[in-house]
């Protein structure tokens, strides 16, 4: 009772990862440690400390449960409602301290600390001297790995926060975080030595002999395990995704601050007043903490050996191709002459080391751009907190990822720069020289001459902004009196140079109707100019109307090719909306004239140039005649947007039908659409039918087009079952090459023309004893063939029922019944019919079958077994009746015990009948109910036959009442299959009492099934009466 409490600390040993399992099979074994730490008193209390207060409510919104209220746009923005994934310890130790927890106990406060691996390593390399090293890391590598080592030894190197376990003197020494975060002197040297003496190796392991087919291959690839990596490599990959996990997680980089006024009385008010800002949502010391690991990394791989070499290298591979022997200039050609002569003697390992050593090199170099962006980035956030300066929101929106690592992440930085330089700051040169120096690759001396331009071109604007419109519009009424005269060649630069100036300042009305003007002076001409020149020059008034036109639609690309900026205008590029604002009118304009020839060379330049998704939106007289020429997709997306939905369907139906082949022009059948796109034709066309919203009028056409539709579907399964067996057939030994051609060209014709039904039948289907393309055709057909359909499903069973090894009466049975199905009794499989190996392949043929030609509502075949043959192609009956035949040879042949005998009296309703009868089994698979399926049974029970057959019947009737109550009676059975069953339990009971009549006419002492099956049908009737009185 007096005794101090203990602590038990227990923690996965990663050991057990490094030894190899001997078998595959074996699942690893999980070994745990486990630790005692005293406590000072009796236990009241433990809390773990929150030592990163920044950190933990950075995380805790993070990992908020979505719960069904609407999400802020700062939870749509950060991710904080997705579901957090879960990161190990070795993973978070390189970006949060380590774990305490507050233990309170009877006689005061005692702190405990989990000791990371990090911790550890720190240790080691504190006690370890020299020489010692390398062995003083060996039980530490064996427990966690080459790759992970290095990784913690970078973080060392690099002053990630750590405690060497030295200094345990008080629980505030413990609780407090260090505030310095540079590595020592001894602990930088102590950790590069033990990053290059445990990093040389290969860390794949794997053979990489097919990585290189050739020697002249470029070593531009994509870099994985398999070149076999050095883990010092590996090491440093994974330091820096772990480092710069918490900024890249997050899906933005600020959030959203509405500031509402303060004096506003009404809602509405206080909407209208309120101002929206974004900020950073990282912590000012946790991208100061950051960004200075950052830099000692960039430090650690600019000066360490290794690392600079391989930088240095892969900097001259990314940039020089002739390096790699792909040069093709003059500069190049004495080196790849002597890289060839080298290559020549050199061993296919020597190719193949050269080649991992180009990969890891140019994979460093990577890194290196990566860590040098980073620091930009942090560097660029970190003075829009020191000059208090909200984030621009096309910047906020970006995560960080994005952020260092795209064209838009470069287009936000110079955005969020120009908004740094507003104001005040505009000739800040202190904060102009931290720009240059902490952020190169966002902020040039280019930039900054882009900016002063920007910013003189606004002032000039900004001079008379109410009057600009105004001398725009007077402008072009002066051009439009005038230009009737312009009918030179010098006169289309002046209309080039005034639509240049126009187009600069988004005064595109202008640009377009002078163009139109201009065109019309050479209108006339054109036609009798033999030479064509004024026809030329007409097209050039035309061409201006395109730049202008190419110039909105590319100003992306416009903006980021350097050139010198004109006008405000240019140094911003369009949004979406704006761009499409500007294209909009400038077809406006365009699509007013009346001059077929420039609507021709229009839509000619905005398909051939990529912008077709435009055309769709062009209403004019000309764009119906030019789409039919060009592309009919378009032109069926035109009479969408336009609801011309029968139209549509025209189009898509003439499609379907197209036939292109002519034999005697030489026109070869590959020309036409084949199968699958004829029928995803008719399947859209049927689509535009069903959008029209007068149904009746389109009815009698989606009736036809579906029936079509149905018979593609079907020719599409015949092919599929045609070029099966005809790469079966190939494969032969006995193919015939004649036979072999014959296919193939019929495949052709499947998949390039249509054919209907009974073509599909006669010259396809059957010709290739493909029975059950048959059955489909028929059943799509609604045809009541029974003979054709009970000869087909004969064909089909005994096709795959297998002769009889010992047995010539069961044998000369089933030449019988091939005979009557018109098949050979030849078999050419290696298997016995006493095997049973046939009967998996049989229950999948006739379940597949089933499950597509039959429907459970058909319940109307309760009739005679000749009206169920001729009114659906899966005739229970006659299936029931051919199966269940099968089955009772097979019982017999194999002397194994049918399902009366396999029942006690004590276990009739504990063992499932189908385990004896697969027969019964695959019918209620397929759907059948088990009152439609005993009313079969019940017929064929009628029929006269033998005594064995008899008995075998009356088994699978008892397995089917059995079945259908205990199904009846299941919680997965509804209200109505037990009112079905309730209901039919008088007709079950009588039917027990007529088959108990009958086994007692059967001489019980010379058959033991028979009375077997007479004790079991007397229980069954007791039990259906109990069962009926219930209920």
């Amino acid at each position: 009772k007096d005794q101090q409490d203990q602590l038990v600390g227990i923690a996965h040993d990663p050991i057990t990862t490094s030894i190899p399992t001997q078998t595959t099979s074996r699942k690893p074994t999980i070994r745990e440690s486990v630790s005692l730490d005293s406590c000072i008193g009796k236990v009241v209390e433990i809390k773990e400390l929150d030592l990163n207060e920044q950190t933990t409510s950075t995380d805790a919104s993070a990992g908020a449960v979505y719960n069904g209220s609407k999400r802020s746009f700062d939870e749509m923005s950060s991710g904080s409602n997705d579901a957090v994934s879960i990161v190990g310890e070795m993973a978070l130790q390189y970006s949060q301290p380590s774990r305490h927890f507050l233990c309170l106990t009877n006689a005061g406060i005692q702190v405990f600390k989990k000791i990371r691996p990090i911790d550890q390593l720190h240790r080691i390399l504190l006690l370890s001297r020299g020489s010692e090293l390398k062995a003083s890391l060996a039980p530490f590598i064996r427990c966690f790995g080459e790759i992970q080592v290095c990784c913690m030894l970078i973080a060392l190197a690099c002053g990630v926060q750590s405690d060497p376990l030295t200094s345990e003197t008080t629980a505030a020494s413990l609780v407090g975080r260090r505030t310095g975060i540079k590595s020592d002197d001894y602990i930088y040297t102590a950790a590069m030595q033990g990053i290059f003496e445990c990093g040389q190796g290969n860390a794949a392991g794997v053979d990489t002999a097919g990585q290189m087919e050739s020697t002249s291959m470029s070593t531009r690839i994509v870099l994985t395990t398999e070149f076999g990596f050095s883990y010092q490599h590996d090491g440093l990959v994974m330091f820096v995704t772990r480092l710069l996990r918490p900024l890249w997680c997050l899906k933005s980089i600020g959030k959203r601050v509405v500031t509402r006024a303060s004096g506003s009385s009404s809602k509405s008010s206080a909407q209208a007043g309120a101002t929206v800002t974004y900020e950073t949502v990282h912590s000012i010391e946790k991208l100061d903490e950051m960004r200075e690991i950052l830099f000692q990394l960039r430090q650690l791989m600019e000066s360490a050996g290794p690392y600079a070499v391989s930088i240095s290298s892969g900097s001259v591979l990314e940039n020089n191709a002739g390096v790699d022997g792909l040069g093709e200039g003059d500069a190049f050609s004495r080196v790849s002459e002597l890289a060839s002569r080298y290559q020549k003697n050199r061993t296919e390992e020597q190719l193949q080391r050269e080649m991992r050593f180009k990969a890891e090199q140019r994979s460093l170099y990577y890194v290196y751009q990566l860590v040098l962006r980073s620091i930009e980035g942090i560097s660029l956030l970190r003075i829009a907190l020191d000059y208090k300066v909200s984030l621009e929101e096309p910047l906020a929106r970006l995560s960080f990822s994005d952020f260092v690592s795209t064209a838009e992440g470069t287009t936000a930085a110079k955005v969020m720069i120009k908004s740094l330089m507003r104001g005040r700051n505009e000739n800040n040169q202190y904060l102009i020289k931290q720009l240059r120096e902490q952020c190169p690759s966002f902020f040039s001396v280019a930039d900054l001459w882009h900016y002063q331009g920007y910013k003189s071109l606004a002032m000039a604007k900004l001079s008379a902004p109410s009057a600009r419109k105004a001398y725009l519009k007077e402008s072009l009424s002066q051009f439009l009196n005038s230009c009737h005269m312009w009918d030179t060649e010098d006169c289309i630069e002046v209309l080039q140079g005034i639509c240049d100036d126009y187009a600069l300042l988004n005064f595109y009305e202008g640009a377009v109707k002078l163009s139109l003007a201009c065109a019309k002076n050479f209108h006339d001409a054109a036609v009798s100019d033999l030479s064509g020149v004024k026809l030329t020059w007409k097209r050039n008034c035309f061409g201006c109307i395109l730049l202008t036109l190419q110039r909105v639609l590319n100003s992306d690309k416009a903006q980021k090719s350097g050139q010198s900026p004109q006008s405000i205008d240019d140094m911003v590029s369009l949004d979406e909306e704006t761009r499409n604002k500007y294209v909009d009118e400038i077809l406006h304009f365009a699509l007013a004239s009346e001059d077929g020839e420039f609507h021709e060379l229009l839509y000619t330049w905005l398909f051939e140039n990529g912008h077709s998704q435009l055309l769709t939106s062009i209403r004019s007289p000309f764009i119906e005649d030019f789409l039919k020429e060009k592309d009919q997709d378009l032109l069926i997306k035109l009479y969408m947007d336009q609801q011309k939905y029968l139209v549509a369907a025209k189009v898509w139906w003439s499609r379907a039908h197209e036939d292109n082949s002519d034999e005697d022009n030489g026109v070869a059948l590959e020309s036409n659409p084949d199968i699958v796109k004829r029928q995803y034709y008719v399947s859209k066309a049927l689509g535009c039918l069903k959008s029209l919203e007068e149904v009746g009028e389109a009815a009698d056409a989606a009736r036809e087009v579906r029936d079509v539709l149905d018979v593609l579907q079907l020719q599409v399964r015949v092919l599929k079952a045609l070029e099966q067996s005809t790469i079966e057939f190939e494969a032969s030994a006995n193919s015939d090459e004649d036979e072999l051609r014959e296919r193939k060209d019929d495949i052709k014709m499947l998949t390039f023309k249509i054919f209907d039904a009974s073509t599909l039948y006669n010259q396809f289907a059957a010709k290739y004893d493909m029975w059950s393309e048959c059955l489909h055709i028929i059943h799509s057909c609604n045809s009541e063939e029974a003979d054709v359909v009970a000869s087909l499903w004969q064909k089909i069973i005994f096709s795959i029922v297998p002769p009889s090894s010992s047995n010539p009466e069961f044998n000369a049975w089933r030449a019988d019944q091939c005979e009557t199905a018109g098949l050979s009794a030849q078999f050419s499989g290696m298997t016995s019919f006493e095997s049973g190996l046939w009967i998996g392949q049989l229950q999948g043929k006739v379940l597949r079958l089933g499950k597509t030609l039959y429907y459970s509502g058909d319940d109307s075949h309760g009739g005679s077994t000749a009206s169920a043959l001729g009114g659906f192609v899966f005739p229970v009956g006659f299936l029931a009746k051919q199966l269940e035949q099968v089955s009772s040879w097979y019982l017999r042949l194999t002397q194994r015990p049918s399902y009366a005998a396999g029942i006690t009296s004590s276990s009739a309703s504990s063992i499932d009948a189908t385990t004896f009868n697969w027969v019964l089994k695959m019918f209620l698979d397929v759907g059948v109910p088990h009152r439609v399926l005993l009313s079969y049974y019940e017929q064929i029970y009628h029929e006269q036959g033998s005594l064995t057959w008899t008995l075998h019947l009356l088994q699978s009737m008892f397995a089917t009442i059995i079945l259908w109550k205990k199904h009846a009676i299941s919680p997965r059975a509804g209200k109505d299959q037990l009112a079905d069953f309730a209901a039919c339990c008088p007709h079950l009971v009588n039917l027990c009492d007529d088959f108990t009549t009958d086994l007692k006419a059967i001489p019980l002492d010379e058959h033991i099934d028979a009375s077997t099956l007479l004790e079991q049908y007397r229980r069954l009737k007791s039990d259906l009466l109990n069962f009926r009185n219930l209920m």
